[in-house]
């Protein structure tokens, strides 16, 4: 159970990096007025709604393998997104497909922690939010320092691709456990 709450709080943590400072960066680095900002955070909600209906379908089927590839594909997208917030369309490209991959990570993420503790469903439920946002205001904190420190909002999304690197880490050597332990 720890590792799983170890993997929200750290993958969140990464998404929250930069997803708390999307506007500026939107604004500032991709030229965004803030009414398309507004556009575009719509956008990356309509990439959630099927995002929730892809990590659903993960996590009936391929709930560690998902979980793993969708921590990648969140890595991926931070680290792009430095690079796609340059130019509009690519930014825009790359909201959408932030939102399909946070979005599409919560079930898987959910699953996972009701499977590491059967016995204590409501128990786990609450603590596993209180993981997100634990990982939600840790990112936003982190992105905040290092705003402060001197980094610029471009670096942000390389700070939260590190980070979700580091939640794939742990969600990997989490499966393999889990596959072995299974055997």
């Amino acid at each position: 159970m720890a590792l799983v709450l170890a993997i929200i709080v750290v993958a969140q943590g990464g998404l929250f990096t930069a997803y708390t400072y999307i506007a500026p960066l939107l604004q500032q680095v991709s030229g965004f007025t803030p009414s398309a900002v507004t556009t575009l955070l719509a956008l990356f909600g309509l990439g959630a709604v099927g995002g929730n209906l892809l990590g659903g379908r993960l996590a009936d089927h391929t709930p560690w393998a998902g979980l793993c590839a969708l921590l990648v594909a969140l890595a991926a997208a931070l680290a792009a997104f430095s690079v796609t917030s340059r130019i509009r369309w690519t930014a825009a490209v790359t909201v959408l497909a932030l939102g399909v991959i946070a979005a599409a990570l919560i079930p898987l993420l959910q699953a996972r922690a009701l499977a590491a503790a059967p016995a204590a469903p409501t128990l786990v439920t609450a603590i596993s939010a209180s993981a997100f946002n634990l990982g939600v205001a840790g990112g936003s904190q982190l992105g905040g320092h290092a705003l402060t420190a001197g980094l610029t909002l471009t670096d942000l999304p390389w700070m939260g691709a590190l980070l979700a690197g580091g939640s794939v880490l742990i969600a990997a050597a989490t499966a393999r456990h889990h596959h072995t332990s299974q055997q």
